[in-house]
């Protein structure tokens, strides 16, 4: 009989950044498991996830996950790229911009202000 609570606590979540997924990437994935025999469930036993968690990412609406280098490995492709293009950046910054509270848009402000270069100085007219 299998021990499911002993199970379950092998399994770690991933850990890290999440990369960016889109559904041409989802096919890709698909395909190259099919070619080399890898079925979902042995993915995720590779990759140390659950198979619901690769459920999730083949929704249309999952755009972002950990589980891509752990992916990538599997499959020989080569490690993704750890730079996020701006239109990928602004993307997941409107996505969240509204859960932010005034005081927060106003330090994100701040901060892209001071990145650029550009600090303004609120305290001062």
């Amino acid at each position: 009989m299998v021990n499911y609570p002993t199970l379950m606590a092998r399994q770690s979540r991933p850990r890290g950044p999440s990369w960016p997924v889109d559904d041409e990437w989802k096919r890709g994935v698909r395909l190259d498991m099919a070619k080399a025999g890898i079925s979902p469930a042995e993915m995720a036993r590779r990759i140390g996830c659950t198979p619901g968690a690769l459920t999730v990412l083949w929704r249309t609406e999952t755009r972002e996950s950990r589980l891509v280098p752990g992916i990538h490995r599997e499959l020989g492709r080569p490690a993704p790229s750890t730079v996020s293009s701006a239109d990928e950046v602004l993307r997941r910054i409107n996505a969240r911009w509204s859960l932010l509270s005034p005081e927060q848009r106003v330090l994100v402000d701040d901060l892209v202000e001071q990145l650029a270069g550009n600090r303004r100085h609120r305290d001062k007219p």
